[in-house]
């Protein structure tokens, strides 16, 4: 079969890297200087997004990576995978997102809209509460910010740092939103949305996906906000509590805003109980309707099918073939050198640096899932492809968390590359008291 992956960055590395390993005719289209690096001499590159779609014709599918509107492209007569007008609006404006939230009957914590910084600093001074910042379309998303003071002084002094970054200034005037804070569990629940339904097994069972998030650097949850550092995720069919409460209360307006749409939506919650004192229920923090990075990674690894065959079938409308694996996984992400810096300064990059693996590129490990690598032809290493220095994920699967963590580790051990870093502990938090009030709650199965 023949796949075209369409992006700005080209973050959909590791499952153009599966595509190619399985045996199907892959290319990248991708727009930005450095991103066009990623998997160079592993995947093939189209130069414009022309010359890409007439190389896949009309029997093959595209797969979008990131929030784009991939409207005009179908409306050529390409079928694929990807958002539209809507799941962008979603994506990029929290305030309609969560309007859209509260209209389906949806949880939600309570929330204020601030036109710009000193805007968010003049309410949180009139209104003192505990608040998380998020920014809202175009600023880094390393800047969101959970407050933990009670009179928001510290998200007061978040904002001021930030109005003193250069980045801030290109950015100009940036909306946030002021989210209360709600002491939960954090969960998050994804399905597939395929034009007019979820994506069903045999059985006619939602296809789920259970997952948490470990956005800090450092173990134990400590350092700086990183795009992510790693996930553990599992398919399910039958705990099915957070999904009844969340995204299948959008199956209408997904029904009437996205019937062209194949999409991976992911619906991020928190189970609150008040201590104690009240129902446990999920408040939705955030929706995201497109495809996540790094769990791609780990929803590859977690496919009881070929990846070309999962999106195939999801592209071409299929019901009931979707074969996955029920136990847990966990996806740990390798970096090196600066990485999580995302700032315009390159001083002292790792771009370019030799990155070695246990394998070579004809062996290549399906536990390792490559990100931003490339490859010199008739060399024994691979080179960091960008100033990001995001060079790998490790996906394993298990009943055992903990157990299925520790081969992550030793499976990061054997890549070798200067300065590299990687968190020990995916999925310890949820092994630490927050599993068990889960499945007490009835939202997981013991």
């Amino acid at each position: 079969m023949k796949f075209l992956i369409l992006s700005d960055e080209f973050m959909w590395t590791s499952g153009a890297w599966r595509l190619v390993r399985e045996g199907h005719d892959v290319r990248v289209f991708c727009k930005e200087k450095e991103g066009k690096e990623h998997l160079q001499g592993m995947v093939k590159q189209v130069n414009t997004l022309d010359e890409g779609l007439n190389w896949l014709g009309k029997d093959g599918y595209f797969l979008r990576d990131d929030e784009k509107d991939v409207s005009h492209i179908r409306r050529r007569g390409h079928k694929g995978e990807g958002g539209n007008k809507w799941t962008d609006r979603v994506e990029n404006d929290r305030i309609y997102e969560m309007m859209i939230a509260k209209q389906a009957g949806i949880k939600i914590p309570n929330y204020h809209k601030a036109n710009n910084a000193n805007e968010a600093i003049a309410y949180i001074k009139k209104n003192p509460d505990q608040y998380c910042l998020k920014q809202m379309g175009k600023a880094p998303k390393t800047w969101n910010f959970v407050g933990a003071d009670h009179d928001g002084e510290d998200v007061i002094d978040q904002l001021l740092w930030m109005k003193s970054q250069p980045e801030f200034a290109k950015l100009g005037n940036l909306p946030f939103m002021l989210q209360e804070y709600v002491s939960t569990v954090e969960i998050a629940v994804g399905a597939w949305w395929q034009y007019k339904d979820w994506l069903r097994d045999a059985d006619g069972n939602v296809v789920m996906e259970i997952n948490r998030e470990f956005k800090k650097e450092g173990d134990g949850d400590t350092g700086r906000t990183t795009g992510e550092m790693g996930t553990v995720a599992k398919f399910s069919t039958t705990e099915t509590k957070l999904f009844e409460q969340t995204l299948e209360k959008l199956t209408p307006i997904l029904k009437r805003e996205c019937s062209d749409v194949c999409i991976d939506i992911d619906a991020n919650c928190g189970i609150w109980d008040d201590d104690g004192k009240r129902e446990p229920e999920a408040y939705l923090f955030e929706i995201t309707p497109r495809f996540g990075f790094p769990i791609c990674a780990l929803q590859e690894h977690l496919f009881d099918m070929e990846t070309g065959d999962f999106y195939a079938d999801l592209i071409d409308g299929v019901q009931g073939q979707v074969k996955v694996k029920k136990d847990w996984g966990v996806v740990t992400v390798v970096g090196a050198g600066q990485f999580p810096d995302e700032g315009d300064s390159h001083e002292g990059s790792f771009k370019d640096q030799p990155v070695k693996f246990p394998f070579g590129l004809n062996d290549w490990d399906m536990h390792v899932a490559p990100f931003y690598i490339k490859y010199d032809k008739g060399k024994k290493f691979f080179r960091v492809a960008d100033h990001y220095e995001y060079i790998c994920g490790v996906t394993y699967d298990g009943k055992d968390i903990a157990k299925v963590n520790e081969k992550c580790v030793e499976m990061m051990k054997g890549v070798d590359v200067r300065a590299v870093h990687y968190r020990h502990d995916i999925g310890a938090a949820l092994l630490d008291g927050e599993m068990k009030k889960l499945i007490d709650w009835g939202y997981l199965e013991d």
